[in-house]
């Protein structure tokens, strides 16, 4: 399945040319109901249950993808308002899992549920009010992902491999700057270019090659 990654284009240029993902953290994601969005019918239920959000924090964390390149509130939230890049995975199937928006919490009950599997349903919870975002999950335990200065890392594997990087509307890189930086991948990734559209509300995508050739033509040295 193809998904993609948001971020900045300074980021975008980091994780190319290290060819890895930052692992986020529950606690720093930017929804503050995270693993929270179900009730319980005590207090004490509550508490067992933050428990094991917290032994959970410790020892595993997510990386964020989105279905939909051409979302302009996914431009403006996470690629620093049209300025950053999209990078587009193709994951192995089986590998991410869906989330799935209510407008309700959800009912938990430990005398008959295990917290393994309430925490399991809340990992892939959250509120309607997100469904902008067409959201599928990475889940990486800690463990096995790479661990520099208090973050966390995964490398583009097999099973998460780069198959586009494409440039915000705003995002001044030079697509002969990530040209660069992808020979090592062989030709095996896509540089797309965008912009936002004269007639409508869309993102439409610019043939970036006829455009440094028509800078060519015109007296513009390009870089080979």
């Amino acid at each position: 399945m193809e998904v993609f990654y948001f971020t900045t284009a300074q980021h975008a240029i980091n994780n190319i040319a290290l060819r890895r993902l930052k692992v986020s953290r529950y606690r720093e994601l930017n929804d503050p109901f995270e693993l929270q969005a179900m009730s319980f019918n005590t207090d004490g239920e509550r508490d067992l249950f933050n428990e094991s959000i917290e032994a959970l924090h410790a020892e595993e964390g997510l990386v964020c993808f989105t279905e939909d390149w051409k979302n302009q509130l996914m431009w403006s939230h996470y690629a620093d308002k049209y300025q950053g890049v999209a990078l587009g995975f193709e994951v192995e199937d089986g590998r991410l899992d869906e989330i799935k928006y209510q407008k309700t919490f959800a009912v938990g009950d430990l005398t008959a549920t295990s917290v393994e599997k309430l925490l399991g349903r809340l990992k892939t919870t959250k509120s309607d009010e997100w469904r902008y975002e067409k959201e599928r999950r990475l889940f990486v335990t800690l463990a096995d992902a790479t661990k520099e200065g208090g973050l966390y890392f995964i490398p583009f594997l097999g099973a998460m491999r780069l198959t586009k990087v494409i440039l915000g509307a705003r995002c001044s890189i030079d697509p002969n700057t990530v040209h660069d930086l992808l020979k090592p991948f062989e030709g095996a990734v896509a540089i797309v270019q965008t912009k936002t559209a004269t007639g409508g509300f869309d993102i439409v995508t610019v043939n970036w090659r006829r455009r440094l050739s028509h800078a060519f033509r015109g007296g513009i040295m390009r870089r080979s």
